[in-house]
């Protein structure tokens, strides 16, 4: 068993900055496991520490089942790969491939023929009696995974090692790594700030903010039912649409329009509510539909098969991403049609999701009257 378990993890450094505030989390035997967030966000920290190569300041970590709070690297049978690779440069990359299996004392012609097999599997035969740096970025990689296999750890950690490698190879690296994990179905932990790697990659991704955990789920609760609005912006090529709405009378108002989306359970007579929705959601008409909004084109961004344009509507930007035969020109005036049945809402002090996502399949509930909504002294038009 490999499962790894973190409880209430906190990292101080001497200078007073807390890299990690309180963090808890498992990790399932076998399981990609990707912590995903921007810079300085205390991912890579957390992995060192569940390397072993940082002590935290409290807390307790189980690899296996077994506690290595205080065990050093040598003791955790733990591989990790570096965003440099950490390669050896006056080693060959057999050598570099063989050197954890050394360090173990395990005798040199196994540690020779274990390196050639995994080096094989990964492409490098005719490369082993080479030095890093006559070798490719993408071939550097792929001798730091084969060092990492090399040493049969139970956990795999992975610092962000694909950040190095140019658009086309971190693409085949990706592909590299699904299969791998596929195939060896090891533990593994993968650092990294890029969603479209964590997303295409995990099992399971935690979205980190400053030392704490925001979110922890699978990629697809995570892509469409983001738990805050850090998620909601952090996750995805282009951010969800923040939109300020308001709940009437269990009717939904934005920009002064009633819209086919479900009040929020618990919303009241009247609240103040920020509605997020995917520019992949949002369609673009030239005539008025109920619950569109209008909207005048900024900016289109052409992304080969499908352009990202920028409007300006009544309550600030919104965007969209449409087929390329569909692309707008910029002063254009038209209106933006969100799906509203996959709109989130969200507290607006707390940033807090206010309600799950109705079942897939129901109704969206119907304009009850278009044109004017009028409750008390509150009127929408």
């Amino acid at each position: 068993m490999a499962s790894v378990s973190v409880e209430s993890l906190t990292k101080v450094f001497p200078n007073g900055v807390k890299a990690i505030d309180g963090v808890s989390l498992s990790v399932d035997d076998g399981e990609f496991f990707a912590l995903l967030g921007p810079s300085g966000c205390g991912k890579t920290t957390l992995l060192r520490i569940l390397a072993g190569l940082e002590a935290p300041s409290a807390g307790r970590i189980r690899i296996g089942g077994r506690d290595v709070t205080k065990v050093p690297p040598a003791g955790r049978n733990v591989a990790m790969v570096f965003q440099d690779y950490a390669l050896f440069p006056h080693m060959s990359v057999a050598d570099n491939i063989a050197y954890p299996l050394k360090v173990h004392r395990v005798e040199k012609s196994t540690r020779r023929r274990r390196a050639e097999e995994v080096g094989s599997g990964l492409g490098l035969a005719a490369l082993m009696d080479r030095r890093p740096g006559q070798l490719s970025g993408g071939q550097q990689q792929r001798a730091a995974l084969a060092r990492a296999m090399a040493a049969d750890a139970v956990l795999f950690l992975f610092d962000e090692p694909l950040s190095n490698l140019d658009a086309r190879l971190r693409m085949e690296a990706r592909t590299l790594l699904k299969r791998l994990h596929r195939e060896v179905r090891k533990t593994t932990v993968y650092v990294t700030h890029d969603q479209s790697e964590a997303l295409a990659l995990a099992d399971r991704i935690a979205v980190m903010d400053h030392g704490v955990l925001r979110q922890v789920g699978p990629p697809a609760e995570i892509f469409h039912h983001p738990g805050n609005l850090f998620v909601a912006g952090f996750i995805g090529s282009t951010p969800m649409n923040l939109l300020p709405a308001r709940v009437l009378d269990g009717q939904v108002v934005v920009a002064g329009e009633v819209v086919p989306a479900w009040a929020p359970a618990g919303a009241g007579t009247t609240r103040e509510v920020v509605l997020a929705v995917r520019p992949e959601y949002v369609d673009l008409v030239p005539e008025h539909l109920p619950g569109s909004l209008p909207a005048e084109v900024e900016v289109v961004e052409d992304l080969g098969t499908t352009h990202l344009v920028t409007l300006r509507g009544p309550e600030g930007a919104i965007q969209a991403v449409v087929p390329e035969t569909r692309a707008p020109t910029p002063g254009e005036r038209l209106f933006a049609v969100p799906d509203w049945s996959r709109a989130s809402f969200y507290e607006p002090d707390t940033g807090e999701r206010l309600r799950d996502v109705p079942a897939e399949g129901a109704e969206a509930p119907a304009i009850a009257s278009p044109g004017t909504l009028t409750l008390g002294s509150e009127t929408a038009r």
